[in-house]
């Protein structure tokens, strides 16, 4: 079991993710954010994936 002092969320409905984190032992919470995902064919993979992470992270506070 993988532990931390502070609380672990996912901000993901991909059930894999989620079976993937419990199976490593990681204790999460699930927040249900719904955010665009549609890639951007002018960025790199890299800020296709910031930008995606920073809608999230944004949406959950």
């Amino acid at each position: 079991m993988i532990k931390s002092k502070y609380p672990i969320y996912l901000a993901s409905k991909s059930p894999r993710r989620k079976k993937m984190l419990n199976l490593m032992g990681v204790k999460l919470n699930v927040l249900d954010i719904d955010v665009n995902e549609r890639i951007n064919i002018s960025y790199s993979p890299v800020k296709n994936v910031k930008q995606i992470a920073k809608q999230k992270s944004e949406e959950a506070l």
